[in-house]
């Protein structure tokens, strides 16, 4: 199945799930994800947000039948700084479990319990979500050293998942709200810092005619 082929699919899910009220009414976190995700198909946009878009569909999907508190649900789907998808993961790493809203479950019920039993595996995957979204962006930047420098909290994470992981859980790697609130802080300006990083990428072809031009002067 080629990456065309899936886009196609992945569009016609989203499509058909806001094409039933009632299904996208139950599940509002998932609707404005597949909002999101349109206008990334719109766009023809990729890199970080796209794979990150795609991310918590997947996940989500698993969980639709519990909600996110309205709070929070403002804070994502209605967020004047971020797309809905950067917004869920700064909301879930800070506050956590908070986000969902069991009011609905009985959890004396099994299917219940399982219910939020999934909800808190979801939970799980918001660390690995998050060291991946954080590749994504040095890699999206071109110029990852330029990244670090302008935002060095990121580069914080990345060495201790690289040199803690083994030691640690990885939940423990993230109990660091300070330096977290900072990225999201930074990454308000994620646009002006890319294209600054992306002026130190030098072509490869430009690199060679460099180094000859100085052999040549000598």
């Amino acid at each position: 199945m080629t990456s065309k082929t899936i886009k196609y699919l992945s569009l016609y899910f989203i499509l058909s799930l806001l094409a039933w009220p009632t299904f996208a009414m139950q599940n509002r976190l998932l609707e404005c994800l597949g909002h999101e995700e349109l206008l990334i198909h719109q766009g023809k946009t990729t890199g970080p947000i796209y794979y990150l878009n795609q991310e918590f569909i997947n996940s989500v999907s698993s969980i639709s039948d519990i909600d996110i508190k309205d709070s929070y649900y403002a804070t994502v789907c209605h967020n004047k700084v971020f797309t809905p998808s950067v917004a869920l993961l700064k909301t879930l790493l800070l506050h956590g479990e908070d986000v969902f809203d069991y009011s609905n479950l009985d959890l004396t019920i099994p299917t219940d319990a399982f219910k939020k039993t999934t909800a808190q595996s979801l939970l799980k995957q918001v660390p690995h979500i998050w060291f991946s979204y954080l590749a994504s962006l040095l890699t999206f930047s071109e110029a990852p050293d330029c990244f670090n420098k302008e935002i060095p909290e990121v580069s914080y994470f990345q060495e201790r998942y690289k040199y803690l992981e083994e030691d640690y859980r990885v939940e423990q790697l993230m109990n660091d709200d300070k330096k977290i609130k900072s990225i999201f802080e930074k990454l308000t300006h994620l646009e002006s810092i890319v294209k600054k990083c992306r002026r130190y990428v030098v072509d490869p072809k430009e690199r060679i005619l460099k180094q000859k031009s100085n052999l040549e002067s000598k």
